[in-house]
């Protein structure tokens, strides 16, 4: 039998529902469509089935304690019962063909739990919280007749959406306080000039005077690897003399695209606009690119797309759907669509993952979020699901909006009115740096270039020191930064110090007491009540002229209350019970190479207090030379005999890098 290619992503059993006459006699009848047991369903998950994927989010191992609970999937009807069945609507069908004279609708999947009672009769049950399902087609496909019909995928781009994008444009620009005018602003050093498509449809790169003032576009997207066209000493001139366009990647066509039909003329894309083989010009641009963000009309972020060579434009499938081929009468296939009612979790963009691409979305005051599922439009006011541009499903969204989100002030726009404005600048910063770190990087050096942008805008505003990541206001109480629970680092309440080893040095040359240091996605327990005083903060810089970039080393010297590792070990003889339960370790490393055991000398150094008067101590390890490298935090209830009293602690000078 020959099946199109949407079964490709189903396994057997799911494919077989609806590709034979047997399995829709099946599904059609009163016991509906025998699946799988709930462990043959998650293996088939794991190996990739998408429906059976779909089906574990509402049939989890091991409830209720039954091994042999069946799947099945059978059409709806009156809410079901234990060891009762309704009565299904596809009786009604013809013997041959179940689905000619009723349609097939709303699907449930329910579980069988199977047992042998003392009697030694079987017994089965069905459960009464089935997950529910929609099966549907397109309008112009041969399995219409049959099922529900419904667009089979998401358009995001024609007249009426571009005419929607710039109601949106006009109504932001006059209506929003909080979103900049966008004004005419200084162009970049280069932009790619789109024109009005002309008979030879091609772009060129226009290198921009000083003081050429323009409305303009910016691309974020990712690029997949090396690139097949760019900007290069010896490619220079012909992009001035034009660029066809067939002979660009899909990403930056469909972007042309876009900066047309909205009616800009300038694009700024990064491959395009910055010579990729001088090393001058790439530090004067990256220098640059926080401003190059910021000043854009709009940023057009491709999503959706893993490589420049991927279009962003391409209609979308319905999200939590998958397709079936589905069996017609005349032994043809159409394709029947199923999808999930509920709540399914949120397609992840592959954008979101870039770590470069994090500066973008939060310098950008405007973006065009052509998402997985949809395109969407998001201003400082405008970021929430219900902003959905064209046909799309509002609960289904990837973008973290609660991470978005710079002191509006970067813009020349009024601060905040607030009634502390350091709690609010301290939580913002926290989310960027929950944000950017849950990001990837290809090279781990580049942890504070790429964030360098937003560094240096929002610098000209706060008017602060900034460290490796770190704001000199805020470095206490964001000392306690820890490795995020999601990751590979260990998280224990009462940790064993007595195996843990000195981890290796970064290669990004942070210091240790900075979260760029570390190669993962922290969290951070905010110290609301500081009792470290920072005496001295210094970096050593790679290049001077990049002072918010790559760093040689870094020194931190707080004045605070120490206890060290023998002290600690003697606490925990003394209130064995106490310790333990009123303690917790976050840890920034498992081990390193050079296994040096160095537990005995650790020393615990207060930060401060959070809410109900919970301690943060930074976990210390000595280095030999006076110094040392932190290696974790320390986290105690209030009242903990560690640091209960702070009045009574003696200070002391330690100095971290």
């Amino acid at each position: 039998m020959n099946l199109p290619p949407n079964s490709k992503r189903l396994c057997e059993r799911c494919t077989r529902m609806t590709s034979t006459l047997e399995g829709l006699q099946e599904l059609a009848s009163r016991q509906g469509y025998k699946h799988l047991s709930i462990e043959e369903l998650y293996s088939s998950a794991a190996l990739g089935c998408s429906f059976c994927t779909i089906l574990t989010r509402y049939h989890k191992r091991g409830e209720r304690g039954y091994p042999e609970t069946q799947v099945q999937i059978l059409p709806r009807s009156s809410p079901l019962k234990d060891d009762e069945i309704g009565d299904h609507m596809a009786q009604s069908g013809s013997t041959d063909y179940p689905f000619t004279n009723a349609k097939l609708d709303d699907l449930q999947s329910c579980k069988w739990y199977n047992w042998t009672k003392a009697e030694d009769t079987d017994s089965r049950s069905l459960d009464s919280r089935p997950g529910w399902l929609y099966p549907f087609t397109g309008q112009d496909d041969t399995a219409a007749p049959y099922t529900n019909i419904e667009d089979d995928h998401i358009s995001v781009s024609g007249p009426e959406i571009e005419e929607e994008i710039l109601k949106r444009l006009e109504l932001c620009m006059k209506n929003h306080s909080c979103c900049p005018k966008s004004n005419e602003s200084c162009l970049p050093s280069r932009v790619i000039d789109v024109r009005p498509k002309g008979e030879d449809d091609k772009v060129y790169l226009y290198t921009t005077q000083s003081k050429d003032a323009s409305k303009y576009l910016a691309l974020s997207y990712v690029w997949g690897g090396p690139q097949e066209v760019t900007t290069t000493t010896a490619t220079l001139l012909d992009k001035h003399q034009g660029i066809s366009m067939p002979n660009l990647p899909l990403t930056i066509q469909d972007a042309i695209r876009v900066t047309r039909n909205l009616g800009f003329r300038y694009l700024w894309i990064d491959a395009l606009c910055i010579i990729q083989d001088d090393d001058e010009d790439k530090k004067h641009e990256i220098k640059r690119m926080g401003t190059i963000y910021k000043n854009a009309t709009m940023t057009i972020a491709a999503a959706n797309t893993t490589s420049v060579n991927e279009s962003f434009l391409a209609p979308r499938p319905i999200p939590g759907t998958c397709p079936f081929p589905y069996l017609l009468p005349d032994g043809t296939f159409g394709t029947l669509w199923i999808k999930d009612k509920g709540h399914p979790e949120p397609i992840q963009s592959p954008l979101d993952s870039r770590a470069w691409a994090c500066q973008e979305s939060l310098l950008s005051p405007r973006i065009l979020w052509y998402g997985p599922a949809h395109l969407k439009w998001i201003c400082n006011v405008d970021k929430f699901p219900d902003c959905n541009l064209g046909k799309a499903p509002t609960y289904y969204s990837s973008y973290n909006y609660k991470h978005r989100r710079l002191p509006q002030s970067i813009y020349g726009l009024a601060e905040e009115l607030v009634d502390d404005i350091d709690t609010l600048r301290s939580r913002i910063w926290i989310q960027t740096m929950m944000d950017y770190s849950s990001r990837a990087l290809t090279y781990h050096e580049d942890r504070l270039p790429a964030l360098s942008g937003v560094a240096s805008e929002t610098q000209k505003v706060w008017g602060d020191e900034y460290y490796a990541g770190m704001w000199q206001k805020y470095l206490v109480r964001h000392l306690a930064w820890h490795a995020s629970i999601s990751t590979t680092a260990t998280i224990t309440k009462d940790a064993d110090t007595e195996n843990l080893h000195l981890p290796k040095q970064d290669q990004s040359q942070s210091p240790t007491w900075s979260w760029t240091s570390y190669k993962g996605q922290v969290g951070v327990e905010e110290v609301e009540k500081s009792f470290a005083e920072v005496l001295d903060c210094r970096i050593t810089l790679v290049d001077d002229e990049f002072p918010l970039s790559r760093l040689i080393d870094g020194r931190l010297e707080l004045d605070t209350a120490c206890i060290t590792e023998e002290d600690y070990s003697q606490m925990r003889k003394s209130y064995p019970r106490e310790l333990p339960r009123f303690t917790r370790f976050y840890w920034d490393y498992d081990q390193c190479e050079d296994q040096d055991h160095i537990n005995k000398s650790f020393v615990y150094a207060l930060l401060g207090f959070k809410e109900r008067d919970d301690f943060v101590a930074l976990v210390l390890a000595p280095l030999g030379d006076g110094t040392f490298m932190r290696i974790g935090i320390f986290r105690g209830a209030s009242g903990n005999v560690l640091f209960g009293k702070p009045r009574s602690l003696v200070r002391k000078r330690i100095i971290i890098i």
